[in-house]
Formats: C-alpha cells, sequence, structure tokens
C-alpha cells in the first residue's frame, strides 16, 4: 500500500466542464484533456484541502498519476509560477523558428461587399510572374537565414483566386523546399468561392498530393442575404455561384473545407437556413465542413484611428455565434469557436503580411494601409523602408494575459488592430451553451480515439 502525504495544487490554466456524472478538464497550455467520474474527483479535492490525510486509495493514486504526467496536477505550489509559465509559453511561441505569412496575392476583387473591413484597398492588383519569382525566392532565401523549419502560408486578398496560376507556381516551389529542406508546410486559400470551376477543383485535389492546401469559403445566408451582402462586382448574383462551387469541392476535394459566415443580426436566421440546405444537400459530408462564423469587424479607418482596445465580440454577440455553432454540431458540421490561439502575428519574430507590391507589414489588419515597413527586393532581401512599423512590434507588449482567467487562449488578442477577445472567450468559458460548444471542440481537436479520454498536444 502506498501512503504519501504531498500536498498537490491544480493547475490554474484549468476550464472545467461538467458532464453528468464526470467532469472534464482541459488544459489551456497544453492542450492536455482529461474525464474523471464526480465521486473521484469529490475525493481529490476533499484530498487536495486536506494535506494531513494520508493517500491509501489505489484509484486516487493512478488518477493522481495522471494528473500529474498532464500537467494538471502539481506537488508544489504551480501558482507562485504562473506568470513564469505563461510567459514561456508566450516567448516560446513568438520566437519558435516557424515563417507565417498573410499573402495578398491579388488586390483585386471580383466582389464588392459592403462590410469589407480593407477600407484602404483601392487601387489593387493581381501580383504579376516578376513579383512572384521575388517572392518565391525571399521565402527561399528567409528559410535558409533563419533556420524556418515551418512554413505556414495563407493567400488572401482581395480574391486569391485571380492569382491562381502564381498560387500553383508557389505551391510547387514551397513543396520543393519543404523537400529539400526537411520542413513543414502548410498552406490556406481564403476564397470568395466564385472562381472555383470545376478544372481549379481538381488542380487542387491534384496539388494538394504534393501538400494539403486548406480552403476556406464565405457565405452569408441564403439566395436574398448573400446577394445584398456579398454582391459581384459586375451586378448579379453571387449566392448560386459560390454555393454550387462550394458543394462540388466538399464532394470532390480530400480534405475538409472551411466555412465562414460573417455575422450580424441582420443574417443569423439566414445562416441557419443556408447550414440546413447543406445538410440537405451533403448528408454526411457535412462532417468534411468546418464551420466558422464571425462577428463583421469594424474597418480599418476605425482601428487606425482608436488609440485604445476595443471588444472584439460583446458578450451578447458571442451568444449569438455560441448559438449558431452548437446548431452546426447538432447537424454534424465541424466548428472552429471564434476566440484567437494566441499569440497573434503580430508578435511573433517570423510573422508577416505581404501584399501584391511585395511591400511587408506586420499584421494583415495593416493591408495596403500606410504601415507597411519595407520592401522585397530583387534578390529576395527586405529593404526597410519605415522602420518604426517594424519597431513598434517588438516594442513594450501589453501583457494582460499575465492575470486574465484566459490569457493562455489568447495572450493579448490582437496588438495592431486593437482587438481584445476576452468578453467573447469569456462567454464561451462560462456559459452552458459555450461550455458545451468548446467541449464538442476540444473533444474532436485534443481528445483520444473514442473522442474522449487523456492525450496531450504540445503546440
Amino acid at each position: 500500500m502506498w501512503f504519501s502525504m504531498k500536498r498537490y495544487y491544480l493547475s490554474p490554466f484549468l476550464i472545467y466542464f461538467n458532464n453528468n456524472d464526470s467532469i472534464i478538464l482541459f488544459n489551456q497550455i497544453n492542450h492536455a484533456i482529461i474525464e474523471v467520474n464526480k465521486d473521484l474527483w469529490n475525493k481529490l479535492l476533499e484530498y487536495i484541502n486536506n494535506a494531513n490525510v494520508r493517500l491509501a486509495d489505489q484509484e486516487l493514486i493512478e488518477l493522481i498519476n495522471d494528473l500529474q504526467r498532464l500537467n494538471i496536477l502539481f506537488d508544489y505550489d504551480i501558482n507562485r509560477y504562473k506568470h513564469n509559465i505563461i510567459e514561456f509559453r508566450f516567448n516560446t511561441l513568438t520566437n519558435y523558428n516557424g515563417m507565417e505569412i498573410w499573402f495578398a496575392i491579388s488586390g483585386k476583387c471580383n466582389f464588392v461587399c459592403p462590410y469589407c473591413y480593407q477600407t484602404y484597398r483601392k487601387d489593387g492588383e493581381v501580383i504579376n510572374d516578376k513579383r512572384a519569382d521575388k517572392f518565391i525566392n525571399f521565402v527561399k532565401k528567409y528559410v535558409d537565414q533563419n533556420n524556418i523549419r515551418k512554413i505556414h502560408l495563407v493567400y488572401y486578398g482581395g480574391e486569391p483566386l485571380l492569382a491562381f496560376n502564381e498560387i500553383i507556381k508557389i505551391h510547387n516551389e514551397l513543396v520543393n523546399i519543404k523537400l529539400n529542406k526537411n520542413i513543414s508546410l502548410e498552406e490556406v486559400i481564403i476564397t470568395n468561392g466564385s472562381l472555383l470551376t470545376e478544372d481549379k477543383i481538381e488542380k487542387l485535389v491534384e496539388l494538394s498530393d504534393s501538400s494539403p492546401i486548406g480552403i476556406q469559403i464565405t457565405i452569408d445566408g441564403m439566395k436574398e442575404v448573400m446577394d445584398k451582402r456579398r454582391p459581384l462586382a459586375g451586378g448579379g448574383s453571387s449566392f448560386d455561384l459560390v454555393y454550387n462551387n462550394f458543394i462540388k469541392l466538399v464532394e470532390k476535394y480530400p480534405f475538409d473545407i472551411s466555412l465562414r459566415s460573417n455575422i450580424n443580426y441582420d443574417n443569423i436566421e439566414s445562416v441557419r437556413k443556408l447550414l440546413l440546405k447543406i445538410k440537405e444537400d451533403l448528408g454526411d459530408l457535412v462532417d468534411k465542413v468546418v464551420f466558422s462564423p464571425h462577428w463583421i469587424y469594424e474597418t480599418q479607418e476605425v482601428y487606425m484611428k482608436n488609440e485604445y482596445y476595443l471588444p472584439e465580440v460583446s458578450q451578447t454577440e458571442a451568444m449569438e455565434l455560441i448559438k449558431l455553432e452548437l446548431f452546426a454540431q447538432e447537424l454534424g458540421f465541424k466548428t472552429s469557436p471564434a476566440y484567437l490561439h494566441g499569440p497573434c502575428t503580430y508578435v511573433a519574430k517570423h510573422g508577416y503580411a505581404i501584399d501584391e507590391f511585395l511591400r511587408v507589414y506586420k499584421c494583415p489588419g495593416y493591408l495596403y494601409t500606410p504601415k507597411y515597413f519595407g520592401i522585397i527586393t530583387d534578390d529576395g532581401g527586405i529593404k526597410i523602408t519605415n522602420s518604426q512599423y517594424l519597431i513598434e512590434a517588438f516594442g513594450e507588449i501589453r501583457k494582460c494575459y499575465l492575470n486574465c482567467q484566459v490569457g493562455a487562449l489568447c495572450y493579448g488578442g490582437c496588438r495592431a488592430m486593437k482587438h481584445c477577445p476576452k468578453d467573447e472567450i469569456l462567454t464561451y468559458v462560462n456559459t452552458d451553451l459555450g461550455k458545451k460548444v468548446l467541449l464538442t471542440h476540444f473533444l474532436k481537436n485534443y481528445g483520444d480515439d473514442n473522442g474522449r479520454g487523456k492525450k496531450v498536444n504540445n503546440i
């Protein structure tokens, strides 16, 4: 029989979920998740709160061992080191040797969405072949000089598929870098979906054989709503075109497709109808669709003029997003709750946003604004044109995350655009519906093969 009179402490980074006769714990730091019977959990709490009791319950001993292995329980006062842990985690995430690029490969767009936040994108172009070559040289040189072990590239816009041939060219070159340097490669195309012809879908399937490409399409509701909110630049309906392309893509593409809906009070019910229509048309294939609703942002002009951090989403708005996500989950969709997994690109050592003119920014929210700090040169370097905007990103960093209940999920929100997601995240963490949505998401992403159990993802 094993006896212990050690004092134990629970991690301060836990999210707790009640689940009938059990408690499910999620560790914000290492994304470990475990389910514990409530009777056993109460025994643990009793033991933790009474250090003079001898530990002789074998089941409790095994639980303590499991929780220690998952960094959920410690035999020293972990709270004393809370700030050190989260600072270490922040520094690790911002200084790791991974390169993240948001590449606005086309400033042109074939939609004229009235709520578009890019108020500075006036005279965009589609990237030309010469600039695409410069971009490729930049990535090659940067990988070599900085010992980069992972490239994460988001093709952005405008509408990136207007530069489809350049995407193909860049993808093939990145695959060569991946193979020659033995590094990881992740690519994502964020598109309005209107140009996803069958030929392009077939080509994307072919390209993904060498390295998967993620795809996100935005649909804001049914026809009458979508045509008003996301009209074609030349006039005419966008819904039928985008919706049909989306369905074909889900049916033919070998990987999950992200479906984004930009939300305000005008289109919530229309998005519900959209989800029902997709379920009817795709059946069980909705499991390949990751639904991601986002409340509509303010424009760049608002954020550029504002000196203070604004709530990204209010608690009331967050509840509307939660209800939509829960509705989608019940229909069989995957979901991606709209909170940040920080830190953001702005404070990452190797994080950049680049436009089709090869101007380099520290934040995709700054694209097309005057706040670019350099431009990519012919030899693949960066000519610094305004060091102030680079220095800002590495200057004094707001450290609100140190004392925040959800600091280990957002790490301070978006520094550049002054988003604070605290109200939104707390609405997920502290409400029954929010916890239900989060739990389903966590179990699918971090649970074991049975959906729940014990797993650690060191990410």
